[in-house]
């Protein structure tokens, strides 16, 4: 397996999410306004690498551990994309408490795309 789809997975998930929240409020809302998460990308980027360093650790020492187990690549894409999801929703649980149900979807659904679409072996 490939060290790089870790840092892929995460990336893209950062990069992708600011684009998808505020197309799924512009289409969700009344206003013709874009949410400002695209806006404010520089900031966004930041807080959001931050804020998953925890989980992407915990993925680092799972893909390891996938690694030295010989798991196929679809084991470890769901069990990686899974555990990506579940850090995402104990941060936003954490920072949101169940408000901004938008940025919370946008990161979960980056996610899936971002860990189905990269391929995880050479």
């Amino acid at each position: 397996m490939n060290w790089s789809y870790l840092f892929k997975h995460w990336f893209g998930t950062l990069f992708i999410t600011p684009l998808i929240c505020d197309l799924s409020y512009y289409c969700t809302s009344n206003t013709n306004r874009i949410f400002g998460l695209v806006e404010m990308f520089p900031y966004t980027l930041l807080f959001s690498f931050f804020f998953s360093i925890p989980t992407y650790v915990v993925y680092g020492c799972l893909f390891y551990f996938l690694i030295k187990n010989n798991a196929t690549e679809t084991t470890s894409k769901i069990i990686l994309v899974a555990t990506a999801t579940i850090g995402i929703t104990i941060t936003y649980l954490f920072l949101f408490n169940s408000r901004e149900l938008l940025i919370y979807l946008g990161y979960i659904t980056a996610s899936v795309i971002t860990g189905t679409i990269f391929k995880i072996k050479k």
